[in-house]
């Protein structure tokens, strides 16, 4: 997220361009997009191997929420609407981790 804080100009047009890309930039962005995804799961996958993380937890879809995090909170700064948004990234994660363990708690 820093990197784009550094460039908000340069971050406003990728973003705008990443979403409606079509042909070789669109599979380019997807492939960026799925690398990033792989490298959360892994992460989380290490905490999970350290015990940081409860070890029920689907690393994929926890990477993919992160994910949607991340994009929610990248589109809120680049409209003005949310002026820290690595706070709100980790505050969100934080919040569906702590879900997460308190469903796999309740569960039959």
């Amino acid at each position: 997220m820093r990197h784009y804080q550094a460039r908000p100009a340069l971050s406003r047009a990728l973003l705008k361009e990443s979403l409606f890309a079509e042909g070789e930039w669109a599979a380019r962005f997807g492939a960026q997009a799925q690398a990033t995804h792989q490298a959360v799961a892994a992460f989380l996958k290490r905490a999970q191997d350290a015990g940081a993380v409860d070890a029920t937890l689907d690393v994929a879809v926890a990477a993919g929420a992160w994910l949607a995090f991340f994009y929610f909170a990248l589109i809120g700064w680049v409209q003005g609407q949310l002026v820290d948004p690595l706070s709100f990234i980790r505050t969100l994660t934080k919040q569906h981790l702590r879900q997460e363990q308190n469903l796999e708690k309740e569960a039959p």
